[in-house]
């Protein structure tokens, strides 16, 4: 799904999502995936700033870990195997990579703050180096983070708030609100749980 910005610039559009499912021996949990979507393919994305990501009607995002050796966080491990099943709905944040990408450039600011259901006031992350290629809109979106809570959270009606600021190498910092989005959108939905895990489509706002 993609929400354009509330005051729609050229380059960045606004945030857009995508819902799924992950379901293993482990569990099962309904994913957010978040987007900043951009109308121009040569754009990098750099930083989010001022962002407020708030988890609503759940207790925390779910967070794979190991403790002590690896820590349940919403900073990106690059040392997670891609085969473990604890981490498949793992949520995290990052800038255009995956978490288990040993070359993820993304660094979070002194004020995001690592906590279960929310990213602090004013939270951000940026992509370090810039020009490593990780934050290039060459398909019109650049990944986020993923937001992750269990199937019983989000058929009670869990929701996902986002609103916040993007930064790319053309033109000034846009700000966007998202408003919040419920994991499971629609009772439609319900039933596309258990046929394809998809639970959301692509649309456009505004």
């Amino acid at each position: 799904m993609l929400f354009a910005s509330s005051a729609a610039i050229a380059d960045f559009t606004g945030f857009g999502y995508e819902l799924s499912t992950v379901e293993n021996s482990l569990g099962s949990w309904c994913v957010l995936d978040l987007y900043a979507e951009f109308d121009d393919v040569t754009d990098n994305m750099l930083s989010c700033l001022n962002m407020d990501i708030q988890l609503n009607g759940g207790a925390c995002f779910y967070n794979a870990g190991a403790p002590p050796f690896v820590p349940q966080s919403l900073i990106p491990l690059t040392n997670v195997p891609s085969a473990d099943e604890a981490f498949a709905a793992d949520s995290y944040i990052t800038i255009g990579n995956t978490q288990q990408a040993a070359s993820n450039g993304t660094n979070a600011d002194p004020n995001f703050a690592d906590n279960c259901d929310n990213v602090g006031v004013n939270g951000g992350w940026f992509n370090l180096p810039p020009d490593n290629g990780q934050g290039a809109a060459a398909t019109g979106r650049v990944f986020m983070g993923r937001f992750s809570v269990t199937t019983e959270e989000a058929l009670a009606g869990a929701s996902l708030s986002v609103s916040g600021q993007v930064a790319f190498n053309s033109g000034q910092n846009i700000f966007d609100d998202m408003g919040t989005v419920f994991w499971i959108p629609a009772p439609g939905a319900i039933a596309m749980l258990g046929v394809a895990g998809l639970v959301g489509s692509r649309r456009r706002r505004g």
